[in-house]
């Protein structure tokens, strides 16, 4: 497998609960159609072409999980 998608800078509202982002391979392309996920929930999105995404978590306690086929899934705190 290859090295886990480059983590996005996560950017999170006031209330800390909207995470977004792009994820991007090892070259700095967008990784279109990577999954993005509430670590323990169903909560969870799709990047779009541009390898955007934007999600509501429950916290700053969140973790979000970033997983493409073929690449190691990786993981970051929101808060």
């Amino acid at each position: 497998l290859a090295a886990g998608p480059t983590l996005p800078d996560v950017m999170t509202s006031k209330p800390a609960q909207l995470v977004t982002g792009t994820v991007t391979d090892e070259t700095n392309a967008p990784m279109v159609g990577g999954t993005v996920a509430e670590k323990g929930t169903t909560n969870g999105t799709v990047t779009d072409a541009q390898g955007r995404f934007s999600l509501n978590v429950a916290g700053p306690q969140a973790v979000v999980v970033f997983s493409f086929i073929g690449y190691l899934p990786q993981e970051l705190t929101v808060g």
